[in-house]
């Protein structure tokens, strides 16, 4: 879940979702500009049959997606700050790729 704190907008970077994405299953991350990231190659592929779409949100506002749906944010280039409280949730049955308790 995605809760925002501050107003997110466009022009301050708000989150992007790839629509449906998250039917491909789980797509493996890599270590990709300074941070881990979604393999690039597979984002790209999945940009030629999913929409992008930015999610705009009040404060209050909360977004709930499932673990595989690809999202990120831009850099936020405005005066006004975009602070939000993030809660993820994930389901035994998609595992990550290292050994985990369950």
């Amino acid at each position: 879940a995605f809760i925002a704190i501050d107003k997110c907008t466009v022009e301050n970077g708000c989150m992007r979702v790839l629509k449906g994405s998250h039917k491909a299953g789980r797509i493996d991350h890599k270590f990709v500009g300074g941070q881990t990231g979604a393999d690039s190659d597979r984002v790209d592929d999945l940009k030629t049959v999913c929409e992008e779409m930015h999610v705009p949100l009040d404060p209050g506002d909360c977004l709930f997606f499932h673990g595989n749906l690809l999202h990120t944010s831009s850099k936020n280039l405005s005066d006004n700050r975009r602070w939000a409280f993030l809660v993820a949730f994930n389901t035994k049955h998609n595992n990550p790729t290292k050994e985990h308790h369950h």
